[in-house]
């Protein structure tokens, strides 16, 4: 039982450190984020579908074009996949990395690539 509370307490502080990673600047990619987390990229996608399923984070539109990034209203803090789609943090994704959502701010996102 006292086992189960780790991994389960573990598991908790890993998914809000993803949180936290796709909340900061710039592009990720699967890669650098399993990278950071130290795990499997195929670890990372379930990790970002449960993530959706709990309503932190959402997958937006269809394929990204990543040579856009400058102009993009997401503000490049995302990650995307080989197939170029976007998760983006929603706001109570947001609350739980510890970002404001600013007056005006699009949902901060994460592609999967």
């Amino acid at each position: 039982m006292v086992r189960a509370r780790s991994v389960l307490k573990e598991e908790t502080m890993m998914l809000k450190r993803l949180l936290q990673l796709v909340a900061g600047d710039g592009v990720h990619s699967y890669a650098d984020l399993a990278g950071q987390l130290d795990v499997s990229t195929g670890l990372l996608e379930q990790m970002l579908r449960d993530l959706a399923r709990m309503g932190y984070v959402a997958l937006v539109g269809g394929a990204c074009d990543t040579s856009q990034c400058r102009h993009c209203p997401l503000g490049g803090a995302c990650a995307t996949d080989t197939q170029g789609h976007v998760w983006a943090l929603t706001e109570k994704g947001m609350q739980i990395a510890g970002q404001k959502k600013q007056k005006g701010d699009a949902r901060r996102s994460m592609g999967t690539r």
